[in-house]
């Protein structure tokens, strides 16, 4: 082929753009006027096919005139750039779903997280302190929503009457100091009544309605004191600051055997006593005095009935008629006194040559104790008495001897007072009870043991 038909091919073939790969996968292909798609063919098949390298394949022909035409580098720069490189589209499309996806994602954590940042106004240290000015208020209602159940134990008396009548409560109360951990926080506070200033602790924890609710500060069940109240046989009615309570209809913790009961009761001091009942008894008063503490704390009021005034009266004027009576006896041992010669048997009280006359110098003191709602002991301090026999001549015959006071006083089923004094034998009584409630009603003094008596006797 000469010279003149190669140039003319040469002017019929365009020459292909240098150093530019063909594009290959998704998307729209790029301008074909300067790098066709590999998958556009020109006439020929194979021609516009993609060589080993990676590279556009081209005729040989072609290969040799690009070759000729490409200027030498010594001679400066080619005749033509290759165009500026484009961002393919597939490319744009992802960076911009990525984007998209990393902003929903940012919302999202916002959307959960965020809320339970924010804070919502009460923080621990707020929910305690609101807490602690109810209780210096006096709030029972708002205290108690605080305060921790106990099967054991019974709130009846936290009442705001029974509060309000407490000396010597809570009236300052401050936090202290405030540790927090992982979803709970520690909470000390410090009370005062006036005459003394305890710290407590007082525990929260935070909580949150919903993922994307704020988190707000719980104060968990408070423990309060208590106060351990027994009651005497027969007796389920007691009084605190002179305000009555019934074991029968505001207990559950009720122990029938042990007639005991615990009550919650605030920071204050606090007088127990029984119901009044009658002439001769009176109820002992027991003061409990709780300190400024919130926490495990327990106080005891052991109540009972002592005499009254007019009940020591009857009982010191049956003991006189008792004595009385023994010393009207000429017998050297009198029967059932609380005196009598001591080395004369029961056998040889009767011996005609051994009687003489009982002269009760020094009247022995009597004390009562009490024992349960409607029984006393009594004892006291000895008396002295004189024994003049009456065949001794002289004042070196008169013996003297103790007086000793020992028995019982009783309250009988009918409202009677009773006193039994027996320093020498055992003796027996019986409680009676109501038929229809079964509460006790008094005691009954059987005499020589004689049950069937003291069920006669509480028939009435």
């Amino acid at each position: 082929m000469d010279a003149r038909e190669q140039d003319r091919r040469r002017r019929r073939v365009p020459a292909r753009a240098e150093g530019r790969s063909l594009e290959a996968g998704w998307g729209e292909d790029p301008d074909p006027a300067i790098a066709p798609s590999a998958n556009r063919h020109p006439p020929g098949g194979a021609a516009g096919g993609e060589a080993a390298g990676g590279e556009a394949a081209v005729p040989a022909g072609d290969v040799a005139a690009a070759t000729s035409r490409a200027p030498d580098s010594a001679d400066g720069p080619p005749d033509r750039a290759g165009p500026a490189p484009r961002r393919h589209p597939r490319t744009i499309r992802w960076r911009r779903t990525a984007g998209t996806i990393a902003a929903l994602l940012l919302v999202g954590v916002l959307a959960v997280g965020l809320p339970r940042l924010l804070p919502n106004g009460e923080g621990p240290e707020q929910v305690a302190e609101d807490f602690l000015q109810d209780l210096v208020d006096g709030d029972i209602d708002q205290v108690r929503e605080h305060v921790q159940d106990s099967p054991d134990t019974s709130d009846a008396a936290l009442t705001a009457e029974i509060l309000q009548s407490a000396a010597d409560r809570v009236r300052d109360a401050e936090v202290a100091h405030i540790q927090r951990g992982s979803g709970t926080a520690e909470v000390t506070v410090r009370l005062a009544n006036g005459e003394e200033t305890i710290e407590t602790t007082l525990m929260l924890r935070a909580d949150s309605t919903s993922a994307f609710a704020p988190v707000s500060w719980e104060l968990q069940a408070v423990e309060v004191p208590e106060v351990r109240v027994h009651l005497p046989l027969g007796i389920e009615d007691f009084t605190i600051n002179g305000i009555s309570l019934t074991a029968r209809e505001s207990y559950t913790s009720f122990d029938g055997v042990e007639r005991a009961l615990l009550v919650q009761l605030l920071p204050g001091t606090y007088e127990f006593a029984l119901p009044e009942a009658g002439p001769w008894r009176e109820s002992q008063v027991i003061t409990v005095e709780i300190p400024p503490v919130l926490g495990s704390w327990t106080g005891f009021a052991d109540l009972g009935y002592d005499l009254s005034e007019a009940g020591h009266e009857e009982v010191r004027r049956q003991v006189d008629e008792h004595l009385g009576s023994c010393e009207a006896s000429t017998s050297p041992a009198p029967h059932r006194c609380p005196f009598r010669l001591p080395e004369v048997s029961d056998a040889r009280a009767g011996d005609p040559s051994l009687q003489g006359t009982w002269d009760v110098r020094v009247p022995p003191e009597v004390e009562v104790q009490p024992s349960s709602a409607m029984l006393w002991s009594v004892a006291g301090v000895p008396g002295r008495a004189a024994f003049t026999p009456a065949t001794a001549a002289g004042s070196s015959a008169v013996q003297l001897v103790p007086v000793e006071v020992r028995g019982f006083v009783h309250l009988a089923f009918d409202g009677d007072l009773g006193v039994v004094l027996r320093p020498d034998e055992s003796v027996t009584i019986t409680l009676c009870t109501d038929p229809d409630t079964r509460e006790p009603t008094g005691f009954v003094h059987v005499e020589n043991g004689a049950m069937t008596t003291a069920r006669e006797a509480c028939r009435g």
